[in-house]
């Protein structure tokens, strides 16, 4: 299965394995936080020097919901856990034992899709059947916004821009097909 722009649900997708499923919240998040921040160096005399841009962090919570159809949350849980584990634990490739590069995505007409990497996921089981099974649950997840990836299988284009010593560059970045 390969990530496809959800319709109407905020929807999160390995871009490093695309083959994987994709992490659609049962309901759309009430809010989306994001925060960006700017760098700053203290010198003697109230001096300030700034310190480049940085990527926005994005804290979103997501509902999780199996309770009317008695289906488990944990295959969704499990999934969005997976993308905060290296690519390939086992690998002797270094752009493997990374956790996945993700895009998240609210609809075709919402929010710009976000390029990131999970920071952390935090899961609160709200709701359990008889026999132990996840019927509903919550996870806070925090995503950093990254442009610049090793490794992804997905499309690449360049993008000349200037490092923090003022110098020309080119980066390559990878972006899902559509």
């Amino acid at each position: 299965m390969s990530f496809t722009s959800p319709r109407i649900r905020f929807c999160i997708g390995s871009i490093d394995r695309p083959n994987l499923p994709d992490v659609s919240a049962t309901y759309n998040p009430k809010e989306i936080q994001y925060d960006r921040g700017v760098p700053w160096t203290s010198h003697k005399d109230r001096e300030l020097e700034y310190g480049g841009t940085q990527g926005r962090s994005v804290t979103v919570e997501l509902f999780f919901n199996g309770f009317e159809t008695n289906e488990s949350v944990a295959p969704q849980v499990d999934m969005l856990e997976t993308f905060a584990l290296p690519v390939k634990a086992d690998s002797t490739h270094r752009a493997e034992l990374r956790p996945h590069y993700c895009i998240a995505l609210w609809g075709s007409a919402g929010l710009p899709r976000l390029l990131c990497v999970i920071e952390s996921v935090s899961t609160k089981y709200t709701v359990l059947a008889a026999d132990g099974t996840p019927l509903r649950a919550v996870c806070t997840v925090k995503l950093k916004e990254a442009t610049v990836i090793v490794r992804a299988t997905a499309t690449r284009y360049t993008e000349k821009s200037r490092t923090d010593r003022g110098e020309a560059e080119t980066r390559w970045y990878n972006v899902p097909k559509g």
